[in-house]
């Protein structure tokens, strides 16, 4: 018995070695997310990709869950300097800009294989199985990123209808709605976005501050398809 529970206690790893299996883990773990969602996927599917026994996994991480978290804060830092770049692209007015942020923060979104499997089952799952305190962590992320959306208008003298917590629960009320495409009618789901984002920005942006826009003009919707398992 010893021997045998010698043999399957996973090795000490350097610093080099932790390093190199901490983004081979992310890596792997992006694609089997990204392939089969984040309750279809194993902890084994993972650990096959990498090389690594099961035991080792959780020297790296508590959970898929936990690895899934990971991966989904650098995706987030990314995802987040490439919006507010494309909001803030010389030209827009107000109601342009803000408009730009909403679309392509849901086009992105939705254009990410990571983020494509993840339905409405991943989210339940996911909040039912991380501690309420990580959830606020991450709403607390998105709240700062709007932050810094409302904060540089500020600057311009543009001052926004809506606090950053507010317009961060809007953003995901939107995103919340896109998980249920298929539920409002594949003919139907743009227009409806459309409409929402409109008044959305209609509410937020002060009148009389240059706005050009024209509704579903200067931005395309995100153009979310039916996201079937892999053949």
């Amino acid at each position: 018995m010893v021997i045998l529970y010698t043999i399957h206690m996973p090795r000490g790893f350097s610093e080099r070695e932790r390093e190199a299996i901490r983004e081979r883990l992310l890596a792997a773990g992006r694609d089997a997310f990204g392939t089969y969602g984040l309750k279809k996927t194993s902890v084994d599917e993972v650990t096959r990709a990498v090389g690594i026994s099961k035991g080792a996994f959780y020297l790296f991480h508590d959970s898929k869950e936990a690895l899934f978290l990971d991966i989904l804060d650098r995706f987030e830092a990314e995802f987040q300097a490439r919006v507010l770049e494309r909001a803030f692209r010389p030209g827009l007015s107000p109601a342009e800009s803000f408009r730009e942020l909403v679309v392509h923060a849901l086009t992105l979104r939705h254009a990410d294989p990571l983020l494509q499997r993840f339905d409405a089952d991943d989210l339940a799952h996911l909040l039912r199985r991380i501690p309420p305190e990580q959830a606020e962590v991450r709403l607390n992320t998105d709240v700062a990123f709007l932050g810094a959306f409302v904060e540089r208008w500020r600057e311009r003298g543009v001052e926004l209808r809506a606090d950053p917590r507010v317009l961060a629960g809007l953003l995901r009320a939107l995103f919340f709605i896109s998980l249920h495409r298929d539920d409002l009618g594949a003919d139907s789901y743009p227009a409806v976005m459309d409409v929402l984002i409109a008044a959305l920005v209609a509410r937020i942006v002060p009148r009389g501050r240059g706005d050009r826009m024209q509704t579903g003009r200067e931005a395309p919707l995100p153009d979310l398809t039916h996201r079937g398992d892999p053949a």
